[in-house]
């Protein structure tokens, strides 16, 4: 695992070099459907990361969301987005990551997660804890929900009308429970600042979301001390586990669906 690490970590370093290269100052090339577009940096950096993996570990298999799944027979699986926060990075807004995440035998075995403008590199292994820049992170350690600040991701204009329509609702009834509330639009980061404390708890509304939008940041912040239930095709909900329990409550409008939410774990 120091191995596969290292290499991890140098991959998506390497990468941030030629994505800062192109910061703000490319063209949307295309979309690949429901508002997720993609620039020639995602392209340049999913290449590298794709073709340094592909090189080191022949018998790998990779999953992009810019060139899809190469491979298929292998236990170990690489899920990498190369640039999470595309509109933002296409801005000029430095809220964005390479996000790169190992699955052995379909369990999560690593994360990296790396921004490029701010240097600031989160990894985390299986069962040995989370880190940023080498140091040890741990996540809140908050106990009442009113006292939390959350960092949600809510759905976009082309989802679902009862999608939205249920985001809309939950914020409505956040907003009186909780400290504050904050959007950051870049889901591994939102999972990685939870992590590292700066957010105390995560909530992504948005069922839009794909596996390699969350498969680094969520091992991540789960080797923080978190708890995290759901998945990319559902409500992900993520913090220290009492707060968690508050949050699933606050949002629950039955007993039914709070265990159902609960269970989930």
């Amino acid at each position: 695992m120091n191995e596969y690490l290292s290499i991890a970590e140098s991959v998506v370093r390497e990468a941030g070099a030629i994505a800062r290269e192109m910061f703000g100052q490319v063209d949307i090339l295309g979309d690949h459907g429901q508002g997720n577009m993609f620039t020639p940096a995602d392209l340049a950096v999913n290449e590298h990361v794709c073709g340094r993996i592909s090189d080191t570990f022949p018998n790998h298999d990779i999953l992009s969301e810019e060139s899809g799944s190469k491979g298929g027979d292998s236990t170990h699986l690489w899920i990498l987005d190369p640039i999470d926060g595309t509109r933002h990075f296409h801005g000029g807004v430095p809220l964005y990551s390479i996000s790169l995440a190992l699955y052995i035998e379909k369990k999560p075995a690593l994360g990296v997660v790396y921004n490029p403008e701010t240097g600031q590199l989160f990894s985390a292994v299986a069962g040995k804890g989370a880190s940023l820049n080498g140091h040890r992170i741990q996540c809140s350690d908050k106990q009442h929900l009113r006292d939390a600040t959350v960092c949600i991701e809510v759905p976009h204009r082309l989802m679902a009308d009862v999608v939205r329509d249920d985001a809309s609702h939950n914020i409505a009834k956040l907003m009186g429970q909780v400290e504050r509330i904050r959007v950051i639009g870049a889901s591994a980061l939102g999972l990685c600042y939870c992590a590292s404390g700066a957010f105390d708890l995560y909530l992504n509304m948005s069922t839009g979301s794909k596996i390699w939008d969350v498969a680094a940041g969520r091992i991540i912040l789960e080797e923080s001390g978190a708890t995290v239930t759901g998945s990319s095709e559902s409500r992900i909900i993520g913090g220290p586990a009492e707060l968690r329990i508050q949050l699933i409550q606050a949002l629950s409008t039955s007993v039914g669906e709070q265990r159902n939410l609960l269970a989930s774990e």
